[in-house]
């Protein structure tokens, strides 16, 4: 049995219409006009440049926020660990409504499209890119067990996942002569969830590692670490395994699939371990980036200088050594986000 390992961000639910980015986020909540919030008016005074004018789309700028704030409140750890804990009941609270204008049954074609995208992505790609980077999905018959590591909060990817479930095996594809099955795997919600109700459980909101976290009196102070550091958290407060349970995921995956994740450094200790499983095994990883233009319809530069910015950003958040840079390259396809999960909005 082959495993197939797809880890899925943000990109998802914006992909389905929700406005669930950090700018969106704080535009439409967090400085929403009219609305008084004492701990973002101190951190406006203390961090200089925060602003939603100054905000990417990107959830991993507000955990970088969180690290680099850190310096400017040694002088009141208890204000700190208020103002975030802040910000994080805020954004959890607005992605879940966000998320619950997704109708209560799911259009068929778009769980179709789900159920097409996460088995039999690689009949999507170019030739090349197939052959080269799938070659045990492609060239046997052998069954395929599919795994999600959900980074999201929400619980659109469950309800999608639980639509597919329904049939066991999930799909099929004739290879040769022969049907290969794909069958449904785990699926691992590593920062935690928020279900249909709106409870949050197991939620994680942070950075990656202590060295994240600017502030030299709180980078080495283990009760800071336990409740800003994403594994130390997951493991000392809420003692599960779910760093583990993602380790081995990781560790028995025969091919990666990132879609809709930012690569940020807050995320670092996720990377670092997809390229370990890249440099030890013939595992073959596929990024589909929204920034990347579809090489058929623009000027091949643009595609180049893309992917190539790609590439390296996926080397500096994953702490990717040079001398192990043309191995991993090797089995490392950047991919158009276009060529899966073509969802037509649903809000």
């Amino acid at each position: 049995m082959l495993n197939l390992l797809w880890i899925i961000g943000n990109g998802f639910d914006r992909n389905l219409g929700l406005a669930t980015d950090y700018r969106s986020f704080l535009r439409n909540r967090y400085f929403k006009a009219g609305v008084q919030n004492k701990y973002r008016d101190e951190l406006v005074k203390r961090v200089e440049g925060f602003s939603p004018e100054r905000a990417s789309d990107l959830w991993c700028d507000l955990e970088n926020l969180l690290g680099r704030a850190s310096a400017f409140y040694e002088d009141d750890e208890e204000l700190f660990h208020e103002t975030f804990e802040n910000i994080q009941d805020e954004f959890l609270d607005y992605v879940f409504r966000e998320s619950s204008r997704i109708p209560v049954e799911l259009p068929q074609e778009s769980v179709q499209e789900f159920r097409a995208s996460i088995s039999s992505f690689y009949t999507r790609l170019t030739a090349v890119d197939a052959l080269k980077g799938l070659p045990a999905l492609m060239s046997t018959s052998e069954d395929v067990t599919v795994h999600v590591l959900v980074l999201n909060y929400t619980n659109t990817v469950n309800r999608f996942w639980d639509e597919i479930g329904k049939d066991q095996p999930f799909s099929k594809l004739i290879v040769g002569n022969s049907p290969k099955f794909f069958y449904q795997g785990t699926l691992l919600h590593l920062h935690g969830e928020i279900n249909d109700g709106g409870t949050a459980t197991n939620i994680i909101f942070g950075v990656s590692d202590s060295d994240q976290i600017t502030s030299p009196v709180y980078s080495s102070k283990v009760d800071f670490q336990e409740l800003w550091v994403k594994e130390k958290k997951n493991f000392g407060i809420y003692g599960n395994t779910k760093t583990a349970e993602m380790s081995e995921l990781i560790a028995k995956a025969d091919s990666i699939c990132i879609y809709g994740c930012s690569l940020g450094e807050s995320d670092g200790y996720i990377w670092r371990q997809v390229a370990d499983r890249l440099s030890d095994s013939t595992c073959r990883l596929y990024i589909f980036d929204y920034g990347l233009p579809d090489r058929s319809m623009v000027a091949a530069r643009a595609y180049q200088k893309r992917r190539r910015d790609l590439v390296r950003r996926f080397y500096e958040v994953a702490n990717v050594a040079a001398e192990d840079e043309k191995s991993i390259s090797d089995r490392f396809f950047p991919v158009e986000s276009t060529k899966v999960f073509n969802f037509n909005p649903l809000v």
